[in-house]
């Protein structure tokens, strides 16, 4: 048995769908507003910037280093791991509040 999270994927394609169902851009137009919001995230990302997308939440890289004692010997090779965070904002968290559950059992039979 396959976990949820493998079985529901959605993809850029998938997501600008619903996106092109819901405002005036075709699904083309949408997709590609996707692709673009994705590389545009990347970028800002990396330099640097913490991305707000509205009530959705905010993304942010954070490092993972040795310890350093003074201000000369933080190097980049210090950094170990780069994280990706993601901060829920009031919109998600307002979602999540009001969730409903089933049965496993009645996903899947649904997906068929």
């Amino acid at each position: 048995m396959q976990s949820s999270r493998a079985w529901d994927r959605w993809t850029n394609t998938r997501v600008a769908k619903l996106v092109s169902d819901e405002t005036t851009l075709n699904p083309k137009e949408a997709e590609m507003a996707v692709y673009q919001l994705e590389k545009v995230m990347e970028r800002l990302l990396l330099d640097g910037h913490t991305v707000q997308l509205g009530e959705l939440g905010s993304f942010s890289l954070t490092i993972t280093s040795e310890a350093c004692r003074g201000e000369k010997e933080v190097t980049p090779d210090k950094i170990k791991k780069l994280n990706l965070r993601f901060r829920a904002g009031k919109g998600i968290k307002a979602a999540l509040e009001n969730a409903k559950f089933r049965p496993a059992e009645d996903m899947m039979s649904k997906k068929k």
